[in-house]
Formats: structure tokens, sequence, C-alpha cells
């Protein structure tokens, strides 16, 4: 199977546990002892110490960033500070017109 699909899988069935253990605390419980039977598992089964780690040095990491941000057209954007009141035609006071 291809990592992706397992990946894909795995998210899924991980993805209703959570439903599932979030229900009660009881379910909460059990679904975190199964968890941690499952990582030593894991651990004695895959012996993670064994396996050599690929180093990083070297290999270009392709990394997402945020988009810089790029002044547009139209008019300027002015604070709210800085936009003059409405006045009144007649007196010419704020909060009310007319």
């Amino acid at each position: 199977m291809h990592k992706a699909a397992c990946i894909g899988s795995l998210t899924i069935a991980c993805r209703n546990l959570i439903h599932f253990a979030a229900k009660t605390v009881d379910s909460y419980n059990e679904a975190i002892q199964v968890i941690c039977g499952l990582m030593l598992r894991a651990h004695d089964v895959l012996d993670i110490d064994a396996i050599p780690r690929a180093s990083a040095k070297g290999r270009l990491v392709d990394i997402i960033k945020d988009p810089l941000i790029i002044k547009t057209k139209g008019s300027s954007k002015t604070t709210k500070a800085s936009v003059k009141k409405r006045l009144c035609s007649t007196c010419q006071q704020l909060g009310h017109t007319k």
C-alpha cells in the first residue's frame, strides 16, 4: 500500500476514535489505555532506536510560508480615527444630521 494511502486511512481511523473517546470520561480513559498499549507494541515491534535517521543536511526542504503582502490598486486605506465625522448642516454638531 502506498504511504499516502496508509496515512490517510490511519487519519480517518484516528478521527473516528477521537469522536468516540470524547463522548464520556469512561470512553476517554479506555481510548487512552488502548493508545498507550499500541504505542508500547509499536516500539517493541519496530525497534525505533535501531532505525538509522536520515540527516537533513544536503536535502532541499520545501517549506510552505506565508505569502508576501502586496499593495493593491485603489484608494488608500484610512484609519477610523482619521475619518471626519458627519456633522449637522444646521448647527455643525456631531451626533445628528438635521
